[in-house]
């Protein structure tokens, strides 16, 4: 959509869920993401930057945002991914 937001669910019989991933680029100075949907726990998210997997701690999830942690910013220039089961 206009907000870069992927989604895709899926209906099969093995549970699942629907997926909503969001894309953005780092600034130096943001250190929030909306992800477009409420997760419930960010055990339901994974985050990415520069491709790189971040651990559960190095973030936080409250309603549909997603903030990093001990005032960490997303790096200027880096590609930022979150991918959303709900």
């Amino acid at each position: 959509d206009a907000q870069g937001r992927l989604t895709a669910a899926s209906n099969g019989s093995g549970g699942g869920g629907t997926f909503t991933i969001v894309t953005t680029t780092g600034t130096g100075t943001n250190d929030t993401l909306a992800l477009g949907v409420s997760p419930g726990s960010k055990d339901n998210v994974q985050l990415y930057i520069d491709g790189v997997y971040q651990s559960k701690n190095a973030y936080g999830v409250v309603g549909s945002n997603l903030t990093l942690s001990g005032g960490a910013k997303f790096p200027n220039g880096s590609a930022v991914e979150a991918t959303t089961i709900t």
